[in-house]
Parts: structure tokens; C-alpha cells; sequence
């Protein structure tokens, strides 16, 4: 037999047997691939179960700061309220508490100091895209800000949040503005909450 006959099938042996050995290899890969990439896609649900856990948790505080706010404005509106219906003649004083003015004083505390937590909020909801619940909060404590300035300025001392109304404001208008501002801004809180129960709903919609 010609020596190029041999090697020639020399050749094709060597291949046949690569081929069948590369097959073998494959047949006995798959199973182990599989393992991996079902090992994978367990990982990246985990991790994105975490990821979404996290944000949750960030939502839930953005929340609880925003609450902390909003009670602390509708509280201080409300006292407003009464203290204006009393200097207008709407209520008597025996309507107001022993302990209104002590109780005025801290829910006008109270109120500045959870300014930084509105603030808070609104940055938290960007953080996690939030940004139409953030947009919503930001605008309710825009417009709560420039009320209770105007509040302030209505006062003899705006330095001192519970001092005593200027005798050359309309008491009675301003009461009336407080009314309406009451009830403004309650529907305002509801959108906000709204919003965020929103990305509540879109996140549990991921997992």
C-alpha cells in the first residue's frame, strides 16, 4: 500500500478519534453546565431578592420621615386653627386647653425639627428611582414651608413661632387661609403616600 494511503487513513483515524473524544467531552460537559448555570440563576435571584430588599427597606424609611413631618404639620395647623379661632372670637377660652400655649410651643418645635426629615425623605426616594414620590413630597413640603412662613411673619415675633398675632393682620382671613390650607395639604399628604405605595407595588412586582 502506498505510503499516502497510509497516512491518509493515518489522518482520518486521528480525527475520527479527536471528533468522538471532543463528543464524549461535550455529552459529559452538559450535565456540569447545567449545575452552573442553574447555580447561576439562583445567585443573581438571590442577590436581586437582596437588592430589592435593601430598597424596600430605604422606602419604608422614607416613609416613616415623611409621616414624621406631615403629623407634626397637620398638628401645628390645626393648633393654629384654634388659636386664631379664639383670637377672632370663634371659640371661647374655656374651649382651649390648660396647656394649649405649652402645647402649641412644641407642636411649633416639633415641626422645624422634622424639617430635616422631609428633607430626608425626598432624598431616600431618589436614591432608589423613587423620583415621582420624591417630586410629590418635595412639593408638599414646599408649599407647608411657605405657609408656615407666612404664619411666622404674621406674628409680632417671627423668631418666636408661638408669639402672639400683630394687631394689624386680617386674623380672620388668615383663619379662613388656614382652613382651606388644612385641607389642601391633607390631599397632598394622600399623593404622596400614594406615590410611594406606588414603588411599593413596583417592587413587589420584581421579586
Amino acid at each position: 500500500m502506498p505510503i499516502e494511503i497510509l497516512m491518509v487513513e493515518a489522518e482520518s483515524s486521528l480525527w475520527e478519534s479527536l471528533l468522538t473524544y471532543l463528543w464524549q467531552l461535550l455529552l459529559a460537559f452538559i450535565p456540569f453546565a447545567g449545575i452552573y448555570l442553574g447555580f447561576r440563576q439562583h445567585a443573581n435571584k438571590i442577590l436581586a431578592e437582596k437588592v430589592i430588599e435593601k430598597e424596600v427597606g430605604i422606602l419604608y424609611d422614607a416613609l416613616m420621615k415623611f409621616i414624621d413631618y406631615s403629623d407634626a404639620c397637620g398638628l401645628y395647623l390645626s393648633l393654629t386653627k384654634t388659636k386664631l379661632a379664639y383670637v377672632t372670637g370663634e371659640i371661647s377660652r374655656d374651649k382651649l386647653s390648660d396647656k394649649f400655649n405649652d402645647q402649641y410651643s412644641e407642636a411649633c418645635d416639633a415641626l422645624f425639627k422634622h424639617l430635616s426629615s422631609i428633607k430626608k425623605s425626598e432624598l431616600l426616594l431618589r436614591s432608589i428611582g423613587a423620583d415621582d414620590a420624591a417630586s410629590a413630597v418635595e412639593g408638599y413640603k414646599s408649599q407647608t414651608v411657605v405657609f408656615r412662613r407666612k404664619i411666622l411673619d404674621s406674628q409680632k415675633n417671627p423668631d418666636m413661632p408661638d408669639a402672639d398675632f400683630s394687631d394689624g393682620i386680617d386674623k380672620q382671613s388668615l383663619l379662613n387661609e388656614v382652613k382651606q390650607n388644612i385641607s389642601n395639604f391633607e390631599q397632598l399628604r394622600d399623593q404622596c403616600l400614594s406615590q410611594i405605595a406606588a414603588k411599593k407595588d413596583s417592587l413587589k412586582s420584581i421579586k
